[in-house]
């Protein structure tokens, strides 16, 4: 019950995010369409001849966006995922503490670099201040995540 209680509270960031996503995406295809029927209607083209070209544009736009846009999505479903359990073992009296740990390999910034191996007490305002991707330079595409420290260990020994 407690976990039900945790998702459902990150279930309408999540379906805002998404729409937020398609949005953008939405956006982004609409503005390189208007763009590349603005540069070859200029040219006077025949109708076919215009239909089939801005098919074939539509069909070769790059998927990097889309992609990214899967990435971060995923990110941050994966974070909040986390967090709902996270704050359950605490409501259960199973943890206390959790500790923000990083890859560390050469794509993790600076900001990340510091909070590795930083414990926050669980539902503390440090917490959610820190709560992956928060200070992180790469925004969604952090791959940081929060390790729970169950509530028998001690947090000192932990760090």
């Amino acid at each position: 019950m407690a976990l039900e209680i945790h998702t459902a509270a990150f279930g309408e960031e999540i379906h805002t995010l998404a729409t937020l996503n398609v949005g953008q995406m939405w956006d982004r295809h609409l503005g390189e369409f208007l763009n590349e029927w603005t540069r070859v209607s200029r040219q006077n083209l025949p109708a076919a001849e215009m239909e089939s070209h801005m098919e074939a544009f539509m069909r070769n736009l790059s998927s990097n966006h889309e992609i990214d846009l899967a990435r971060k999505s995923a990110g941050v479903a994966y974070n909040q995922g986390r967090n709902a359990e996270t704050l359950t073992a605490k409501d259960e009296g199973l943890a206390e503490f959790a500790i923000r740990s990083a890859i560390l390999d050469q794509a993790t910034c600076g900001p990340c670099d510091l909070l590795d191996n930083e414990a926050f007490e669980i539902d503390s305002s440090e917490y959610f201040a820190n709560l992956p991707p928060a200070q992180c330079l790469g925004g969604d595409r952090c791959r940081c995540f929060y390790v729970v420290v169950p509530g028998e260990l001690d947090i000192d020994k932990a760090a």
